[in-house]
């Protein structure tokens, strides 16, 4: 599961680099930072690139707030592009940064056309987001959520908000490019045939919170267009779920 693509989404900050078609010109006094959301799990980083001029070190760094993940010097060695591969592991979900740096023994300039950080496989222990099975009466969270968005947009609200008391719940529609689930063993996800399907399941279950996730007013199953005003009309016990609507990009209503 790519969890970073550099070419759909890099906005980094420091200094001595450019931005250039999403490709990256690294100058010898590069030092460049990207706030990336990483999930618990065995990793792998992808960089795609090569030198312009000069001897092609810089160094790759995954740090968080407290400690570096992930450290190594590498060398571009020639000026046609070549792929980097390396393999870090991380135990905590969290805010961690993507680091480029050169340093005093990097000479001449560098491009970066790609870096890409691969999911391969889920730490199961890990409890921050797994559901609690304990038999503590916690309030459900229900999360409606539309598979044609990014779907780190979830990990990103979990982590943001304040849920850890919530059990959470996400539901989705059934598409020809959305089949499974996505999120494993991390999140409990349930996939409908229809959005009538997950209205009844909702009523049934009558949680306390419910987010809705979309970049446009409708959600669409098999059958039609359903727009999020009638989702919000058709769920019962209005005055006991609360309900939160969010685009991609922020608050919808």
């Amino acid at each position: 599961m790519v969890i970073f693509d550099s070419i759909k989404k890099f906005t980094p900050s420091g200094s001595g680099f450019s931005l250039e078609n999403k490709k990256i010109r690294c100058l010898q006094s590069c030092n460049l930072s990207q706030e990336i959301y990483i999930r618990p799990g065995n990793h792998q980083i992808k960089i795609f690139g090569k030198k312009n001029s000069g001897n092609g070190i810089f160094e790759i760094e995954i740090s968080d707030n407290n400690s570096i993940i992930f450290e190594k010097k590498v060398i571009f060695q020639s000026a046609t592009n070549s792929n980097l591969i390396y393999d870090f592991s991380i135990t905590k979900p969290g805010i961690y940064f993507l680091k480029i740096k050169r340093k005093h023994d990097s000479i001449g300039t560098i491009s970066i056309d790609m870096i890409r950080i691969v999911l391969l496989n889920n730490v199961v222990e890990e409890k921050s987001f797994v559901q609690d099975t304990s038999p503590k009466n916690k309030e459900e969270l229900f999360i409606i959520y539309d598979l044609n968005l990014d779907h780190d947009s979830i990990f990103d609200f979990i982590s943001n908000k304040k849920v850890d008391n919530y059990k959470i719940k996400v539901l989705s529609l059934y598409s020809d490019r959305h089949k499974d689930k996505l999120f494993g063993n991390i999140l409990d996800h349930r996939v409908f045939i229809s959005m009538e399907n997950i209205i009844d399941f909702i009523n049934i279950s009558n949680p306390s919170l419910i987010t809705i996730f979309s970049n446009d007013e409708n959600f669409i199953d098999i059958k039609n267009k359903v727009n999020i005003k009638y989702i919000n009309s058709a769920i019962k016990n209005k005055n006991n779920i609360k309900k939160n609507i969010f685009n991609f990009d922020g608050i919808l209503l």
